[in-house]
C-alpha cells in the first residue's frame, strides 16, 4: 500500500537535521580555524615576507595552537555526526584531519625551539664577536713559550672545527634545497585552492578538500618558516664556528712562533708511547694463545666436516667449520694487529723526537729531506694499507648481511642457528676490530702529515744554492757509475744507460722531422700517392731509428751482447706463438701511426661501447660504462669495421622519440619538446635543439627531438632518460596523451553477430558494425 506524505514527514526532517548539523560544523568547528591567521600567500615582494614573518611570533604561534586544540577537540566531539552515511565522510577522512592538526601543532612547537634556539645563537654570536676582537696572546690560555703537546691540543681543535664547518655547510645546502621545494608546493596549493573557489556548484565534499589544501597550505607556510629560521640559525653556527677557526688558527701561529723544545714534554710523550708498546706486547702474547686454541678448534671442525656420512647433519657441521673458521682469523687478525701497533708506536716515539729534533734546529738539510723523503714514503704506504682496510671492511658487512639473512631463516631452538649466531659475532668483531685498526691508523698518518707539513716548513726557507750542495755530487756521481750489468770486456752503467736514450730520443726526432720533409718532397716533387708517401716515410724512419740506435750502442761501448738476453726471449716468444704476436705486434704499429682512435675516444665494436683507455703494443684496452675493461687483439681493428663516436670531437648527437594521440597541437607539442630539451643542464644550446614532425603514424603522430651532448661533461644516455621524465611531467600539465598502439575492426553489414560496444579510455569507438 502507497504512503501518505504525513508518513514520510519524520525521516525527511531526520535527513534535513543531519544536513544542517553538517553545514554547520565545517564553518564553526572546521573551516573557520584553518585558515592561517593574518598570513597571505607568499610572494617575491618585501612587503609579503613582512606579513609572513610579522605571524611567527611566540605569543601568535601559542593562540594559534590553542585555536587548533579546540578544532581538535571539536572535530573529535562530532565524529559520529560527520561519518554518517547522509553527509558522506568516511571515519578515516577524519582522523586524517585529526592527525594533520596534530602535526601542525607539532610543527608549531618545532618552529617555537628553532627560533629560540636562533635567539640563543645570536647571542653567543655577539659575545664570542666582542671576544675576539681582543689581542691573539689574551685568546691563548697559556703563556709561553709553549710544548708541542699544547701546539697538537690546538691543532686537534683547528680539524674538530673544520669537521664542524663542513656539517653546517651540509646542513645549510640541504635547508636551502627543502626551501625552494617548499615555495613551489605553497604555489601549487595555492592554485589549488583558486580552482576551488572558482567552482560554480561548491557541494560539502569540495568544502571539505577546501579544507585539506588549506591546511596543508598551512602547514608548508610553517615548513618554510621553520626552514628559513633553520638556515639563519645554521648560518649564525657557522659565522661563530668560522670565527672561532680563525682565532685557532691565530692561536696556532703565535703558538708556533714560541715553541720551545721542551726535554720533560718529550719524555713524557716516549714514556706513554713505551708503555702502550709494553700494553700492546702483552695483548699480542695473548692473542697469540688464543689464535692458537681457535685453530685447533677450526682444524677439529674441518675434519669433521670432511668425515661426515651423515648428510642430515652436514649443513651443521659446514657451518661449525665456517664459525671456527671466522674465530680464527679475528684472533689471527687481531694478533697481527698488535704486532703492527707495536711498529707504529715506535713509529710514533721516532715523529715525536724528530720533530723536537726540528724545534732544537739540530737537523741538518741533508737530514731534512732524508727524513722528509721517509716521510712521504710512509704516508703513502699508510694510505694504501688504509685503502685496503675499506675494501675489507665492505667486504666483512656484506658477509654479515648475508650471514643475518641465513639466520632469519632458521628457527631460534635451531643448533645451526646458534651456530650462525656466534659466526655473525665473530664477524662483528672482526667489523669492531677492523673500525679500531683504521683509527689507529688515520692517528699515525696525520702525524706523518704534521711532520711533512713541517719538514716542509722549514726546507722552504733553505736556500737553493744549499739545496744542491745538499743534493752530494759525490751521491750522483755513485749512481751515475752504478753498474747494471756486465759481461766479457764490457759494463753497462747508469750513465752509459742515459747518454745512449738521449742520443737515441735526439736520433729520433731528427728522424721524424727528416722522413717528414722526405714525404713532403714526394708530394710535391713527384705528386705521389699519399698512401706511398706515408709507407715510404714509415720505412725511412724505421731504417734511421734503428740506425741510430746501433750509433748509440756504439757511441757509449755498449755491444750488442749485453742484449744476448733479449734474443733469447724474442726467439722463445717466436717459438710459443709467432703469428698472433707478430700480427697484433704489427696491427699495433698500424694504429699507433695511423690513429684511427685515440686515447679517451669512445668506441663501438660490434655490441660493445666504451672508451678507449690504452693503446698497448698487443692489444688495446676499452673501458665501458658497465665500468669493465675488454682487451682487444690490435688486429681486430683491422679487420673488422669500427665506429669511433668522437673522432673529430665529443659532441655527439642524441635523439627522443614521442607518439602523441591524434587530435593533439602538433605545435605545443613541438614547443614542450623543445622546453624539455632548452631546460636540460647538460644538452648544448648550440647547435640548438630542433624537432622533426617524423610521421603520421599508424596509431599515433610522431615526433622525433634531436639535441647535442658534450659527452666530456655529460652522458647522452642520461640525457634522453631526463627527458623523457621532463616530456611526461610537460604532456601531463597540458593534458596530452602519449599514443599507444591502437587496432579499429570494421566488420561486414552482412554478417549478424553478438556485439558489445566498448569505448576505449581514449575515446575512440573499440569495434564498429
Amino acid at each position: 500500500m502507497k504512503k501518505t506524505w504525513p508518513a514520510r514527514l519524520p525521516r525527511a526532517w531526520i535527513l534535513l537535521l543531519l544536513m544542517s548539523i553538517f553545514m554547520a560544523l565545517p564553518t564553526a568547528g572546521c573551516g573557520a580555524v584553518l585558515p592561517l591567521p593574518g598570513s597571505v600567500p607568499l610572494s617575491s615582494s618585501g612587503e609579503g615576507v613582512a606579513q609572513e614573518e610579522s605571524f611567527f611570533t611566540p605569543e601568535k604561534i601559542k593562540q594559534r595552537i590553542v585555536e587548533i586544540e579546540k578544532t581538535i577537540e571539536t572535530l573529535q566531539s562530532s565524529q559520529p555526526l560527520l561519518t554518517s552515511e547522509q553527509v558522506g565522510l568516511t571515519e578515516g577522512e577524519i582522523n586524517s584531519r585529526l592527525k594533520g592538526l596534530e602535526s601542525l601543532i607539532a610543527l608549531y612547537q618545532r618552529y617555537l625551539s628553532v627560533a629560540e634556539r636562533a635567539k640563543k645563537t645570536q647571542s653567543d654570536f655577539e659575545k664570542q664577536k666582542a671576544e675576539s676582537q681582543k689581542d691573539i696572546a689574551a685568546l691563548v690560555p697559556d703563556n709561553p713559550p709553549y710544548s708541542l703537546s699544547f701546539y697538537e691540543n690546538y691543532r686537534g681543535r683547528l680539524e674538530t672545527l673544520s669537521q664542524e664547518i663542513d656539517t653546517v655547510t651540509y646542513a645549510i645546502r640541504l635547508s636551502e634545497s627543502a626551501i625552494v621545494s617548499l615555495k613551489e608546493k605553497i604555489r601549487q596549493n595555492e592554485q589549488h585552492l583558486a580552482m576551488l573557489k572558482e567552482e560554480q556548484t561548491p557541494s560539502k565534499f569540495s568544502e571539505w578538500v577546501q579544507q585539506e589544501v588549506e591546511l596543508e597550505t598551512e602547514k608548508n607556510r610553517l615548513s618554510l618558516a621553520f626552514r628559513e629560521k633553520n638556515v639563519e640559525e645554521s648560518r649564525l653556527r657557522f659565522d661563530m664556528l668560522e670565527m672561532e677557526r680563525k682565532n685557532v688558527t691565530e692561536g696556532m701561529k703565535w703558538i708556533a712562533q714560541h715553541l720551545q723544545y721542551d726535554e720533560a714534554d718529550l719524555k713524557r710523550q716516549v714514556s706513554l708511547i713505551k708503555e702502550r708498546e709494553r700494553q700492546l706486547q702483552e695483548q699480542a702474547e695473548t692473542l697469540r694463545q688464543e689464535s692458537e686454541k681457535a685453530r685447533e678448534e677450526f682444524m677439529n671442525a674441518q675434519a669433521r666436516a670432511e668425515s661426515a656420512s651423515d648428510a642430515e647433519n652436514l649443513s651443521l657441521y659446514r657451518a661449525q667449520q665456517s664459525e671456527k673458521e671466522t674465530w680464527y682469523v679475528y684472533y689471527q687478525a687481531a694478533m697481527d694487529q698488535a704486532e703492527q701497533a707495536q711498529v707504529w708506536a715506535e713509529e710514533t716515539r721516532e715523529i715525536w723526537e724528530t720533530r723536537y729534533s726540528l724545534l732544537e734546529k739540530k737537523l741538518p738539510t741533508a737530514e731534512l729531506i732524508k727524513r722528509r723523503t721517509e716521510t712521504e714514503m710512509r704516508k703513502k704506504d699508510l694510505d694504501n694499507v688504509l685503502l685496503g682496510l675499506q675494501k675489507m671492511q665492505v667486504s666483512l658487512q656484506s658477509r654479515l648481511l648475508t650471514l643475518d639473512s641465513s639466520m632469519a631463516s632458521e628457527s631460534e631452538s635451531s643448533p645451526l642457528y646458534r651456530v650462525l649466531r656466534q659466526e655473525s659475532e665473530g664477524l662483528k668483531k672482526q667489523i669492531e676490530l677492523n673500525g679500531q685498526y683504521m683509527t689507529s691508523l688515520l692517528s699515525i698518518s696525520m702525524l706523518n702529515t704534521r711532520l711533512l707539513e713541517e719538514l716542509e716548513s722549514l726546507l722552504s726557507s733553505v736556500t737553493i744554492t744549499e739545496k744542491v750542495s745538499v743534493a752530494s755530487l759525490e751521491r750522483l756521481r755513485a749512481f751515475l757509475n752504478f753498474q747494471l750489468w756486465s759481461g766479457d770486456g764490457f759494463s753497462v752503467s747508469v750513465k752509459k744507460l742515459i747518454l745512449a736514450v738521449i742520443i737515441v730520443l735526439l736520433g729520433f726526432i731528427a728522424s721524424r722531422k727528416a722522413t717528414k720533409g722526405v714525404k713532403q718532397y714526394l708530394l710535391r716533387r713527384f705528386e705521389m700517392d699519399p698512401t706511398a708517401a706515408m709507407a715510404i716515410q714509415k720505412g725511412l724512419f724505421a731504417i734511421l731509428v734503428f740506425i741510430c740506435i746501433l750509433a748509440a750502442l756504439d757511441m757509449v761501448n755498449i755491444p750488442l751482447t749485453a742484449f744476448a738476453f733479449l734474443g733469447g726471449a724474442l726467439a722463445l716468444g717466436v717459438g710459443i706463438g709467432a703469428q698472433n704476436i707478430f700480427s697484433n705486434l704489427i696491427s699495433g704499429l698500424i694504429l699507433f701511426f695511423s690513429k684511427p682512435f685515440r686515447v679517451h675516444d669512445i668506441v663501438e665494436i660490434e655490441d660493445i661501447v666504451g672508451t678507449v683507455e690504452e693503446i698497448e703494443s698487443r692489444s688495446t684496452r676499452i673501458r665501458t660504462f658497465d665500468n669493465v675493461d675488454v682487451l682487444v687483439p690490435n688486429r681486430y681493428f683491422l679487420e673488422n669495421r669500427i665506429v669511433n663516436w668522437t673522432r673529430t670531437d665529443q659532441v655527439i648527437r642524441g635523439k627522443v622519440k614521442v607518439g602523441v594521440a591524434y587530435g593533439s597541437p602538433a605545435r605545443e607539442v613541438e614547443r614542450l619538446l623543445l622546453v624539455a630539451a632548452s631546460s636540460h643542464k647538460d644538452i648544448l644550446t648550440m647547435p640548438e635543439p630542433y624537432v622533426i614532425f617524423n610521421d603520421f603514424g599508424s596509431s599515433s603522430l610522431d615526433f622525433d627531438l634531436y639535441f647535442w651532448v658534450d659527452m666530456r661533461k655529460a652522458s647522452r644516455f642520461v640525457a634522453q632518460s631526463d627527458l623523457r621524465y621532463k616530456i611526461i611531467e610537460l604532456f601531463e600539465e597540458r593534458n596530452i596523451t602519449i599514443a599507444f598502439p591502437q587496432l579499429d575492426i570494421h566488420f561486414d553489414k552482412d554478417v549478424s553477430h553478438n556485439m558489445a560496444i566498448v569505448n576505449h579510455p581514449q575515446g575512440k569507438e573499440a569495434s564498429r558494425e
